[in-house]
């Protein structure tokens, strides 16, 4: 009897243990819900935590992708609830407001004031004084643990926070060509534009003329061009073949036929093109690709053929065109060249999820994506390519059942 009662004490408290362990583990970020921004502040400075400021607001998606999917995953809260203090503020008001939420709009004008806050999510880390130590904004919605653990960490590292670099930078305390960089990504992540173009224009002033024509400034220049109003952008299209062969890849030509495109398809007007509506040429009808050539030929010479003939192709896709778009998109892979030599990663990639989307049952095509992934992948071994690898393998290993 008391054998059989030893046995049953055992296994309650082996449960108990493992309930405590999972309830533990499955904790995500821990988020302050019931103290004032003073009460956050001592709670900091008490168990010397960083303070992290998640401004968000109610109508936002990504805010609430990162409230409801990515804060909760037990990976995010190991790697924050151990060195900060979280507070969730909500920067918008509704009728549907709680008391607590209420009690925090007075605040959230102070930072929005203070800190610039222009979209969300944005998120403010500071010391455990509340002195501001850098900002992101934004969230990968695909791969939140990757982008979180990338970011934070980058953000805690004082060689790359935006408020210190900042100060830097204003007491003229920068003291290399890589604190430059970073004060340059770290503008962009915190949403700084404008800082971000002049930050820019400063660094590309105070290069001389052998640290500008390096691989690593060519890369670093086309990894931070995103407009044709950008002050590089005439010198990059100018000279992208000689950037190319440096850099050893074509970056440059990929950047700029990707920001161009940008402007056929996602401009009211394509200014780049004398002023054509997208609407006219687009989406009201077929364009009239010569009269659009020629006028792309004006501009940007032989760049002109790989903007057209990816603009042609998303045309046809867009209107469900799949036949014409196959027969344009087998036209343009013909080639013997390696696909990351013909188009850009982004190119290759909407290729094969367009394939997957109108052709998944085809081993022809299938077959072909997943070469042109294999390609692909060597160069740019990324998450999304290795999915789309996995998952053409896996259609084709089911078609040949």
């Amino acid at each position: 009897m008391m054998h059989r009662k030893f046995i049953i004490v055992f296994v309650l408290s082996v449960l108990i243990n493992i309930n405590k362990l999972i309830a533990q583990e499955s904790i995500g970020v821990k988020i302050i819900k019931n103290l004032s921004w003073k009460e956050v502040c001592e709670k900091a400075q008490r168990e010397n935590k960083y303070i992290l400021v998640d401004c968000n607001s109610s109508w936002c998606g990504p805010c609430k992708f990162l409230e409801n999917r990515a804060f909760p995953m037990d990976t995010i809260g190991k790697l924050i609830n151990p060195n900060f203090i979280v507070v969730s503020v909500q920067f918008d008001t509704t009728d549907t407001d709680n008391s607590y939420t209420k009690s925090w709009y007075s605040t959230a004008q102070y930072f929005k004031k203070k800190y610039n806050i222009q979209s969300f999510p944005t998120e403010i880390i500071m010391d455990k004084n509340a002195n501001a130590l850098s900002k992101f904004v934004g969230m990968n919605t695909e791969d939140p643990i990757n982008y979180l653990y990338e970011i934070i960490n980058s953000n805690l590292d004082s060689n790359k926070q935006y408020y210190i670099l900042k100060s830097k930078f204003e007491n003229k305390q920068l003291n290399s060509s890589t604190d430059f960089k970073n004060l340059i990504s770290a503008s962009w992540n915190a949403g700084e534009y404008d800082e971000f173009h002049y930050y820019f224009d400063e660094y590309l002033k105070s290069l001389s003329d052998s640290s500008f024509a390096t691989k690593e400034n060519y890369q670093f220049i086309v990894d931070n061009l995103y407009s044709t109003q950008d002050s590089i952008f005439s010198f990059v299209l100018e000279n992208y073949e000689n950037i190319d062969h440096i850099v050893g890849s074509p970056v440059a030509r990929d950047r700029v036929c990707g920001i161009l495109y940008h402007y056929i398809y996602y401009r009211n007007v394509f200014p780049d093109a004398g002023g054509i509506s997208v609407n006219h040429y687009i989406y009201q009808k077929e364009p009239d690709w010569n009269e659009l050539n020629n006028i792309l030929e004006k501009k940007h010479g032989k760049l002109s053929k790989n903007i057209l003939l990816y603009s042609k192709m998303q045309y046809h896709y867009l209107e469900r065109l799949y036949d014409q778009y196959l027969e344009l998109l087998e036209n343009a892979t013909a080639s013997n060249m390696p696909i990351h030599q013909l188009f850009s990663e982004t190119e290759v990639l909407n290729f094969c999820d367009n394939i997957l989307n109108i052709n998944s049952k085809s081993e022809v095509w299938l077959k072909k994506g997943k070469l042109w992934l294999d390609d692909l992948y060597i160069f740019h071994p990324n998450k999304r390519t290795l999915l789309l690898k996995n998952e053409f393998a896996s259609k084709l290993a089911l078609l040949s059942k």
